[in-house]
């Protein structure tokens, strides 16, 4: 792991091509990141931390849909569990789901 994390950053939509690309930056920039997506692009997701990780920042992957509370509380929950805070959300959702 490099360098004190400059904060905790959670980005849905993160499979898509605007989340990742929000993710590569942030993990470029020193951000640990909890990238998150429905559960069918888990393959992706998982992927996706990995590249994180080899850029010396810490990712994690959480499943659910972004439209159920019950799922953003535990995004948002795991989030500050797993990586001790919460400094930004990227919120990117496709248009259909809006």
């Amino acid at each position: 792991m490099s360098s004190v994390s400059k904060g905790i950053a959670i980005v849905t939509g993160s499979a898509g091509a605007l989340g990742k690309a929000i993710v590569s930056r942030l993990a470029e920039d020193g951000y640990d990141i909890a990238l998150h997506d429905v559960p069918k692009n888990n393959n992706a997701l998982e992927s996706l931390a990995q590249d994180v990780r080899k850029k010396g920042r810490k990712a994690i992957v959480v499943v659910g849909d972004i439209t159920v509370e019950s799922d953003v509380k535990n995004l948002v929950e795991t989030t500050i569990e797993t990586l001790g805070g919460l400094d930004i959300v990227s919120a990117t959702v496709p248009l259909d789901v809006l």
